[in-house]
């Protein structure tokens, strides 16, 4: 996993990594589909860990949510929003809210802006008179729909109003540095150059 941010300090926890804006954590997570092998969901354990970590914000990867599972999911978790970007059921992402810790209302608010389908998304949300952007990112494993998944990413960033209140996390399915590896070895270059490329363009800090 590979988290990237401007102005943040990595929170020293272990699963899953964090970030903070002001008193707000944020964390990400590769949920592997929505149910564990005995068919449970994981949605109630996702909710407790919310509780008991202070998560307010959890960006989470290979979802496999329909938009009616995720209806009835947030009907079961009344103390969630799921904000969902998903691909027929395959791949997909999400931002899980912490009810506790955050409600959308007049001081916070959040916009979801899908960059591309069931790989990439953001929220912006405005908090203590500031905008930040936080990014999802569920990498392809193709070598090609990597890089066009990154030139779209490195599109939207230039858009981006206020890009020191940026923070990208997520699932990207490569590394820039083989020590990140369990085993070391190296991903292939072009697509580590070209990750680098947009974190050199942008001042973006690897926070993991």
């Amino acid at each position: 996993m590979l988290e990237l941010h401007r102005q943040m300090t990595k929170e020293n926890e272990t699963t899953p990594p964090m970030n903070k804006i002001n008193s707000w954590k944020i964390a990400s997570l590769n949920v592997k589909e929505k149910r564990y092998s005995n068919r449970k969901s994981k949605y109630k354990d996702i909710a407790t860990t919310l509780r008991l970590k202070k998560i307010t914000i959890l960006a989470i990867q290979e979802t496999k949510l329909k938009e009616k599972e995720k209806e009835n999911l947030m009907k079961e978790n009344p103390k969630i929003t799921i904000i969902s970007n998903s691909n027929n059921s395959k791949a997909g992402i999400a931002f899980i809210i912490n009810k506790d810790n955050i409600k959308e209302n007049s001081e916070n608010q959040w916009n979801h802006t899908i960059v591309v389908k069931g790989r990439v998304s953001t929220i912006q949300i405005r908090k203590n008179n500031q905008d930040y952007t936080i990014m999802n990112v569920y990498m392809p494993n193709k070598q090609k729909e990597k890089i066009e998944t990154m030139s779209k990413i490195r599109e939207y960033i230039r858009k981006i109003k206020d890009q020191n209140n940026l923070i990208i996390t997520g699932d990207f399915n490569f590394v820039t540095d083989a020590l990140d590896r369990s085993l070391p070895h190296k991903d292939n270059n072009k697509i580590s150059k070209k990750w680098t490329n947009i974190t050199n363009e942008y001042n973006l800090i690897d926070g993991w």
